[in-house]
C-alpha cells in the first residue's frame, strides 16, 4: 500500500479482503489456502472506492 492506515481503516481493509476472497470469489478458490492472495490486486481499488 505504501501508506499507514488508521485503525478503523485497517479493519475495513481486512474485511474487504475477506469479502473478496470468501464471498465474491468468482473463480472458486476460497477453499484453497494456497490461493489466499488471489484477489489482492483488487483490494486497493475496492478499498479506495469505499
Amino acid at each position: 500500500m505504501g501508506y499507514k492506515l488508521a485503525d478503523d481503516e485497517l479493519e475495513l481493509h481486512r474485511r474487504v479482503d475477506e469479502v473478496l476472497f470468501y464471498v465474491w470469489d468468482p473463480i472458486g478458490v476460497a477453499n484453497s489456502p494456497a490461493a489466499r492472495d488471489e484477489y489482492y490486486g483488487y483490494l486497493p481499488i475496492v478499498f479506495s472506492m469505499l
